[in-house]
């Protein structure tokens, strides 16, 4: 796990901070960026699925084509937002995981860390890799219709 700039005395002062004075915290923060993350990726899927059916749906090359490169461009975009949304709450976790030892975050860590059955993060296959796919998906039906395949 990367370090933070902070110190985890520091950390631990502005989270008090955070609920005694704002009233809402990392937790909170967390919360909301996990909403975001999974909302954006559910989008994702919704226009990766419109652009497809628009593609099958379509004969002209030319306009397959178009919907193709359209679909790819916002694909690369909302990817782009997911990735960023990624590193926030990657941000977010190392925090968490920082501020108490006894907390359910760094105890859950170290049980996964025993386990070693994961190959990846959820939260990376959710918003790097995923994503990737899709837009090497569309990548790849371009160059099929272009060699005129499809």
């Amino acid at each position: 796990m990367m370090k933070l700039k902070h110190s985890k005395g520091k950390l631990k002062k502005i989270y008090t901070h955070q609920r005694n004075v704002i009233g809402r915290t990392f937790y909170d923060e967390k919360d909301a960026s996990e909403s975001i993350l999974q909302n954006r990726f559910n989008f994702l899927l919704v226009i990766y699925s419109l652009f497809i059916g628009a593609f099958m749906i379509s004969d002209n090359k030319l306009f397959q084509l178009m919907i193709l490169s359209i679909g790819l461009i916002v694909i690369i975009i909302i990817g782009l937002t997911l990735y960023r949304i990624h590193i926030r709450l990657d941000i977010l976790l190392r925090i968490l995981y920082q501020l108490d030892d006894n907390h359910v975050f760094p105890v859950i860590d170290k049980e996964l860390r025993n386990i070693k059955s994961g190959l990846f993060k959820v939260n990376r296959l959710l918003a790097v890799f995923i994503p990737v796919l899709l837009a090497l998906s569309f990548c790849v039906c371009i160059i099929l219709v272009v060699i005129n395949v499809l």
